[in-house]
């Protein structure tokens, strides 16, 4: 029997796939290719980040997952390029802890990745407009918030929490 997938062994990744620098898939056992499954760019950026890990966003084969990709080098030969690595990373993995008091339900918290799609959100508006405003504090459903916001020059992720300015001053 063939084995479709190869689970991995750490907590969030759902499985991973390995493809030869001609970009086909050598694990698990397909005839697919690399430029069938992402989009060429990526491939640039894991090249180019040689060994760094790339992260590509929401899965188009499965909603459920989100995919990140890193290039192999070899290590007995002066590190060429050896492949290319692709990590299918459950979605439910990003998700917000329920560790704050009752009273702190209408806080939001954002993350988003480098391309602005959500990561994990409790938010329902429109995510896109936070990310573009400036002010730290917002209006949401006649309640006032304070905006905080923070991003990562090395991921180029976008932290956004929202906290209803009543809880600030109590």
């Amino acid at each position: 029997k063939v084995v479709s997938t190869i689970q991995a062994n750490a907590d969030g990744i759902h499985a991973l796939e390995l493809y030869t620098t001609d970009q086909r898939r050598l694990l698990p056992l397909s005839d697919e290719n690399l430029r069938d499954r992402i989009e060429h760019r990526w491939i640039k950026e894991a090249k180019q980040a040689k060994g760094g890990l790339v992260w590509i966003g929401e899965d188009p084969k499965d909603d459920a997952l989100f995919l990140a990709i890193r290039r192999v080098s070899l290590m007995d030969r002066p590190f060429i390029n050896g492949g290319y690595l692709l990590i299918r990373i459950n979605k439910n993995y990003f998700q917000l802890q329920n560790s704050r008091p009752a009273n702190h339900v209408n806080e939001y918290t954002i993350l988003v990745d480098q391309n602005s799609n959500p990561v994990i959100s409790n938010y329902n508006g429109n995510i896109q407009q936070l990310l573009k405003q400036r002010p730290s504090t917002i209006r949401i459903n006649e309640r006032d918030y304070m905006v905080v916001k923070q991003s990562s020059a090395k991921t180029g992720w976008t932290l956004l929490i929202l906290t209803p300015l009543e809880q600030l001053t109590k």
